[in-house]
């Protein structure tokens, strides 16, 4: 009788571990990081974007770990590349989607309202609001996620597509606009 009962609570711990793994080893087939995230309306996001005093705040979004930055200029005409900015013809600006971490070692970036740039707390390296390469150890600017505008007015990233850019020969924000953070 032991040996059978031991026996079958083997079996059953075995099962259970097997299920586990199976389901920890199993892509995620839609939503969430790695794939399409819904980060709000185009229009909104450009309001939050924006201060009264005209300072610029990066609205950070969790589920895509991702800063949503103002881009403005043609979209087709940026060193990022034509996926990486939506909107911004006219008088309209355009919007852009860095992804969270640094270049260099993968470290959480902050934004920094007072240098109107990101500053990495780990090892000090430096971008400027549109995520180019300023100051410290990253080796290019910080990476950028393919965005794009649904029909319903839904401003979307692509957190399966990364667009990695050089360092910026020539700027496109200037920075820093004041005080650092770190």
């Amino acid at each position: 009788f032991l040996n059978r009962s031991l026996g079958g609570l083997f079996g059953v711990f075995l099962a259970f571990f097997g299920a586990a793994s199976l389901s920890f080893a199993w892509p995620k087939l839609k939503g969430g990081f790695g794939a399409a995230v819904v980060a709000g309306k185009v229009d909104d996001l450009r309001n939050q974007v924006f201060l009264a005093d005209g300072a610029m705040q990066p609205v950070f979004i969790a589920s895509a770990q991702s800063w949503i930055v103002p881009y403005q200029g043609n979209p087709d005409d940026s060193q990022f590349g034509a996926n990486a900015t939506v909107g911004g013809a006219g008088a309209n600006v355009g919007l852009m989607a860095l992804w969270q971490k640094c270049v260099h070692l993968g470290c959480r970036v902050p934004d920094c309202v007072s240098s109107q740039g990101f500053e990495c707390p780990c090892h000090g390296s430096k971008y400027n609001f549109h995520g180019e390469y300023q100051d410290g150890p990253a080796p290019r600017n910080m990476d950028r996620f393919v965005v794009s505008v649904a029909d319903n007015g839904d401003f979307v990233i692509d957190t399966g597509s990364v667009v990695q850019t050089a360092r910026a020969p020539v700027k496109t924000a200037l920075y820093p606009q004041g005080p650092s953070c770190v």
